[in-house]
C-alpha cells in the first residue's frame, strides 16, 4: 500500500498470480513515476496516449468512433498477442476507476456529456489541457471512457 497525508493511492492484492501482480507493480511504478517531486501521470492518461498510438500503428490513422467500438466490445484483435496483453492489463487496472465515479447513475442516464462533467476536475483532464489540440484530446478521452463503462456496465 502506498500512503501518503492519508490518501491512499493504490491497494495491492498480494493473492494474485505471480506475472499479473508483478505487471500490475510496473503499472503502478510508471503512474507514480514522479509521485516523490510531485508529478503524477494520470493512469488513464497513459492507457488513452498508448491506446491512440497502438491504434495508429495498425490504422494508419485514428477513426475514433471504430476504436470506441472496439473498446466497448472488448475486441482486441487489432493487437498483437504481446499488445493485447499489456492493455488488457491496462484496461483490468482502470476499469474500476470510471466505474466506480459513475456507480449512482442509472446506465440510461450516462452520457459522454456527462463524463466530461465527472472528470472535469481529474488530473486526466488536467493534464489533457496542456495537449496541442485540446478538444480533440478531450473527445477522444470522453468517449474512450464511455465505451469502457458501456462494456463494464453490460459485462457485470
Amino acid at each position: 500500500m502506498k500512503e501518503n497525508e492519508g490518501q491512499v493511492l493504490f491497494a495491492v492484492d498480494l493473492t494474485e498470480l505471480g506475472r499479473r501482480l508483478e505487471r500490475k507493480g510496473q503499472i503502478r511504478k510508471q503512474v507514480v513515476q514522479g509521485y516523490e517531486t510531485y508529478r503524477l501521470q494520470s493512469a488513464l492518461r497513459e492507457l488513452l496516449r498508448m491506446v491512440l498510438i497502438k491504434w495508429k500503428h495498425s490504422h494508419g490513422s485514428i477513426n475514433l468512433s471504430d476504436l470506441c467500438q472496439r473498446l466497448a466490445e472488448n475486441n482486441l484483435t487489432w493487437l498483437s498477442e504481446d499488445e493485447k496483453d499489456e492493455v488488457r492489463q491496462w484496461l483490468d487496472f482502470l476499469d474500476p476507476e470510471p466505474l466506480a465515479l459513475t456507480e449512482e447513475v442509472s446506465d440510461e442516464n450516462i452520457s459522454p456529456d456527462l463524463l466530461q462533467m465527472i472528470f472535469q476536475k481529474s488530473l486526466l483532464f488536467l493534464q489533457l489541457q496542456t495537449e496541442e489540440n485540446v478538444q480533440e484530446w478531450l473527445q477522444a478521452a470522453t468517449n474512450i471512457l464511455y465505451a469502457r463503462i458501456r462494456y463494464i456496465r453490460l459485462d457485470i
